[in-house]
Parts: C-alpha cells; sequence; structure tokens
C-alpha cells in the first residue's frame, strides 16, 4: 500500500506531500490543477524514465519518494530480498531524483537501477488509464485471473511443484548423458589402470625386500669369499678352530674326573664345539650353493624398476598403489551404477510427464468451464458500467507442457457492438481500459497488486452509469487500496478519503496544493463539480445526497 508521496520540483509542483489511506482515494480538481502531474510522479516510482524537463523551472533536482508498507506482499517482499536490499520493518522508501545529469534511484537507502525499481515497481502499484504499467494487458497474466475467478489456483500448484521436479529430473538426465562419452571414457581408462596394477601383482613389502636381494647379490662374491673362508677356518683347514676345541676337549676329560670343578668348563666346551660345527656346515651350505648368477640380479632391476614406474606414475608409494587399486575398482563400480540411474531417470520421467499431462488436461478442462462462467460475468459488469454491447472472450490455444497446464490465455474485447474481438493490448481508448479493467478485476477479484490507480475512468460516461463506476471502486477498494483521478461527481463522491488538487499562484509562480477534504469542504468540493463555479444552495444540496447516497451504500 501506498502510505505517503512526497513530490517536491517536480513540473509545477513546489513541495506536495499526499498522505493515502487504505480503501477509496480520490483526487479531485479543475482541469490543469496538477492531478496528472501526481500520476506522473508515480510513474517515475515504478520506473518509468526521466527527463530534465521534468524539473520545476529554476530549480537544479526534482525528487520524488513514495513509502510504501510491503507487510503481506510476499511478490514485493521476495523481490527486494533477492536485490539484497532489507525491509525489516515492512516498509519500503523509493526515491527518484532527477537533474540535468543522469538520475538516481534509492531504494531503502540503497542505490539501484531502473532495472530493480521496474521489477519491484511490478508488484506495488498496477496504474489504469494508460498503457503504461497495464500489467492486466499482459496476456501471460489473464491465465492467472481466469485460474483466480475459478478456484483453480491449488490445482495448479500441484502442477507446478510437479512441473518443476519434471525440469530438474530432465536436466539431472541432460547432464549425465552429455557426459555419456567423458563417462565411457573414464571407465576404459579405470580398466586399464585397474588392469596395468593388477598385471604388476604388487605385495606389501615387497619393494624393501627386493632391494635388499639386490644389494647382496651385488656383493655375493665378497659375501662367498668369506664364508667360504669361514668355513676353512672354523672347520675344512689344517689348524681349525674345530681342531683346536677338540684338542682341548681331549685333555678336559681325562683329567675332569680328578676334580669336578672341571666338570662345567667340559660341558661348555662342548656345546662351544657343537656351535662351531653347525656355524661351519652354515657357512659351507652358503658358499657351496647354487649361484642365482646374473640372471637373478637382472630378474630384480626390472621389477623393481617396474614398481618405480608404476609409482611415479600413480605418484605414490607401493602401499599406496595397493590401495589405489580398491579405489579404482569403487569409482569403476560407481560409473557403471550412472547407467542405471540413467534408465531410472527416464522410466521417472515417462511416469511424471504422464502424470502431468492427465493433471494438465483435467485442469484443462476446468479452466474452459469457468471461461465460460467468466465471460458472462465480464459481460454483465461491462454492461453495468455503461459498455452495453461490448464482447469479452477469454482466448484458449494450446501450448507444449508449462507450470501452467497446457493452456495460453488471452483476454480478447469488442468494446462496441459490431467489431470484431481484439487482443485487450490493443484497446486504445483509456476510458475504456479503464473500465474493462475495472470489470475484469471486480469479477476475479484477484489480489496480485495491493495499489490500483484509475485514471480517466470517468472518460465518456456521466449520470447513472458514473455512478455505477463510483460503487464498483469502492467495492473493489475493499480489497485494495484504490486511488482514482475523476472529474465526475458521481464517482468522487464514493471516495472513504478526498483530496483536492488545486493551482494557486504565489510569486509569480504556479505552484500546485493538494488537500484533505472532509465535511463541508468536502459538499463544497461535490458541489463545485455538480455545478462548476456556480455554487448554490440547491449543488450543495445535490452533494450531500450524492454523499449520503454513496455512504449508505459503502
Amino acid at each position: 500500500m501506498l502510505l505517503e508521496l512526497h513530490i517536491r520540483n517536480f513540473a509545477i509542483i513546489k513541495d506536495l506531500t499526499l498522505t493515502l489511506s487504505p480503501g477509496f482515494n480520490v483526487l479531485t480538481g479543475e482541469t490543469g490543477a496538477g492531478k496528472s502531474i501526481i500520476i506522473d510522479a508515480v510513474k517515475l516510482l515504478l520506473g518509468d524514465r526521466s527527463s530534465p524537463e521534468m524539473v520545476r523551472t529554476g530549480e537544479e533536482e526534482a525528487v520524488v519518494e513514495g513509502l510504501f508498507n510491503i507487510s503481506g506482499n510476499e511478490k514485493a517482499i521476495e523481490r527486494v530480498r533477492g536485490m539484497g536490499i532489507h525491509a525489516e520493518d515492512g516498509t519500503l522508501l523509493i526515491s527518484r531524483r532527477v537533474g540535468k545529469g543522469r538520475g538516481k534511484v534509492y531504494i531503502n537507502g540503497t542505490l539501484a537501477t531502473l532495472s530493480m525499481l521496474s521489477s519491484i515497481g511490478e508488484g506495488l502499484v498496477a496504474i489504469y488509464g494508460q498503457h503504461e504499467h497495464q500489467h492486466l494487458l499482459r496476456p501471460e497474466i489473464h491465465i492467472d485471473l481466469l485460474d483466480h475467478f475459478g478456484g483453480l489456483l491449488p490445482v495448479r500448484d500441484r502442477i507446478r511443484e510437479d512441473y518443476r521436479e519434471l525440469l530438474a529430473l530432465e536436466r539431472e538426465l541432460k547432464s549425465l548423458k552429455e557426459k555419456e562419452r567423458e563417462r565411457i571414457m573414464r571407465e576404459d581408462l579405470l580398466r586399464f589402470q585397474i588392469r596395468e596394477i593388477e598385471d604388476a601383482d604388487l605385495k606389501a613389502g615387497e619393494e624393501e625386500e627386493l632391494r635388499k636381494e639386490r644389494e647382496r647379490l651385488r656383493n655375493l662374491e665378497a659375501i662367498l669369499r668369506i664364508t667360504g673362508e669361514g668355513y676353512e677356518r672354523l672347520y675344512g683347514g689344517e689348524g681349525s678352530v674345530v681342531d683346536a676345541i677338540s684338542g682341548v676337549l681331549k685333555g678336559l676329560e681325562r683329567i675332569s674326573a680328578l676334580d669336578d670343578s672341571l666338570q662345567q668348563p667340559l660341558q661348555s666346551l662342548k656345546e662351544a664345539l657343537y656351535m662351531v660345527e653347525d656355524v661351519a656346515i652354515q657357512l659351507r651350505d652358503y658358499s657351496g650353493g647354487e649361484d642365482p648368477g646374473v640372471e637373478r640380479l637382472e630378474e630384480i632391476e626390472e621389477r623393481l624398476s617396474k614398481i618405480e614406474m608404476l609409482k611415479k606414475k600413480y605418484n605414490c608409494s607401493l602401499d599406496e598403489l595397493l590401495s589405489l587399486k580398491e579405489r579404482l575398482k569403487e569409482e569403476l563400480e560407481e560409473l557403471k551404477g550412472m547407467e542405471g540411474r540413467i534408465r531410472d531417470l527416464e522410466e521417472r520421467i515417462r511416469c511424471l510427464k504422464d502424470r502431468l499431462m492427465e493433471e494438465a488436461q483435467d485442469l484443462s478442462k476446468k479452466r474452459k468451464e469457468a471461461a465460460l462462467r467468466f465471460r458472462e460475468e465480464v459481460m454483465e459488469e461491462l454492461s453495468f458500467l455503461g459498455m452495453e454491447g461490448s464482447l469479452f472472450d477469454p482466448s484458449f490455444r494450446a501450448c507444449d507442457l508449462h507450470e501452467k497446464g497446457i493452456d495460453g490465455v488471452e483476454f480478447y474485447i469488442s468494446p462496441n457492438k459490431g467489431e470484431a474481438l481484439k487482443p485487450l493490448s490493443r484497446i486504445a481508448s483509456g476510458g475504456e481500459l479503464s473500465r474493462i479493467m475495472l470489470a475484469i478485476k471486480m469479477v476475479s477479484r484477484s489480489e496480485e497488486v495491493p495499489t490500483l490507480i484509475f485514471d480517466e475512468v470517468d472518460a465518456g460516461i456521466g449520470g447513472r452509469i458514473a455512478e455505477r463506476v463510483g460503487r464498483r471502486l469502492r467495492a473493489l477498494s475493499q480489497d485494495h487500496q484504490v486511488l482514482c483521478v475523476t472529474h465526475l461527481p458521481q464517482v468522487a463522491c464514493y471516495g472513504t478519503a478526498h483530496y483536492r488538487v488545486s493551482k494557486t499562484v504565489d510569486g509569480g509562480r504556479t505552484i500546485t496544493t493538494v488537500e484533505h477534504l472532509e465535511g463541508e469542504e468536502r459538499v463544497e468540493e461535490i458541489s463545485r463539480m455538480l455545478g462548476g463555479e456556480r455554487l448554490t444552495e440547491k449543488t450543495r444540496e445535490h452533494a450531500r445526497e450524492l454523499l449520503l447516497k454513496a455512504n449508505g451504500a459503502g
């Protein structure tokens, strides 16, 4: 809801503040007083382009500010949040500054762009009378109005949820299929790597053992020489250690019977002999064993070279290579599972499409039934508003499945008897368009925009029809804030808040002022609208009657 409008140095307005009320606000005043300038100022707040000519003569800058209450306006709140603008207390202050240079836009003190302002403005105010800011002229809105009238929004919400799920599944399927070639190549690589590691038949600790064996083989000549010499010195050669120990043992055995204390040394020496003999045999076997030769050393070098190559290729140790093989196997199984995922997605998409088409076809049937009632009620409303003979038709076209079903809807109108139906957007008359919009709003009772401004709604009408227009605007204000610029007393008397726009001359300069009218001031203004400059007791009495009747109807 528009709470307050402040205009400074804009056209002939020097400084004006208009505090609006909920309900039906009417703006009246003589032609040229500045009512249309106020509407132009609101259009700036909705994203209209500015020009330096808008600045009041002799001033450097024009300022237009609007304070809006957006509590409960989810559309506006979502867009504001999406732009990173804070509105914690539920209010939005929009400011336009127009000068000789580039104008500026501020939303709650944050510098913004015209496109940001236009996006937010669509959810704040709709102006009926001119084609600008006519959101009801946009065909994509018509299906929403029809579904709101027919009570079909809950059904459509389910279709929207299913449709969005369908899009998500289709995106996932497309992504998987786009990666299919990449997946196949990856699988081939993984199979090769797994086979390469498995063919290597690696074993934990193998590398260290091979390095030790290689070192032994490289020094085998020295080892055999030393072990052979050791055998000869211990056992095989003349004057060996075994011969020496055996000689001592013989002497000890002869005298040990004479002294028991020699039994222990005797026994220890025997054990030493056995140990020396055992070592000598081991050295003999080692030095006399089969020489593996150069072939074995080459085998080891080749094996270590292969291990080293794999370590460098996969940038890891031998133990890590063994665990890498298991990870590669796991990844390969996951990639194989993608084939199943694709088949599963295709099946889910097929089932979801079938369900969606069934739901959409049922919605289309109900929508067309609602369209028949909607058409009749809108035409009745148009007739009530003085457009007898007008034809109205919600035209359907078949569409591919979308989040609102399988229908496209656009309103067609023939405001004059005998004329062909045309799209609503091609209606040229601002007055006709305002009444058509009023009729559609009265029938649809949609609440997509909280503030509605009607300009030229009384063009070409008067008397009984004007009174009906006033009644309808008053009724519409039960669900919306309504602001109407009018020249007709039959419309103005239905306002719940009345403002008079006046033009005066101060210091040789024309300025526009606005005042809130109540009581006798309002009677005087309605009387002026009835009789022009000639205010009589008769016109005042007529004004009181109009106000009394309007208040009784409200």
